[in-house]
């Protein structure tokens, strides 16, 4: 009876990891440094970057040079 309890409570306990992986990227945790962390976070700066010129909070020189920055 004891074991039955302990697979019960290991599968949910396995479910709930499972899920919670599966939230955040997968495999290798997307969001936090996983295969295309770097991606994420290029595009992301990116859109800000637009997003600040498009306010005008920003100069269209220091837009180009942040730009060239966010692309080396």
């Amino acid at each position: 009876m004891i074991l039955f309890w302990v697979i019960i409570i290991g599968v949910i306990f396995a479910l709930i990891r499972g899920g919670r992986s599966g939230m955040h990227g997968g495999c290798c945790g997307g969001g936090h440094g996983g295969h295309d962390g770097d991606t994420k976070k290029e595009d992301e700066a990116m859109r800000i970057l637009k997003e600040r010129y498009a306010k005008g909070e920003i100069t269209k020189e220091q837009f180009e040079t942040m730009k060239r920055d966010l692309e080396k």
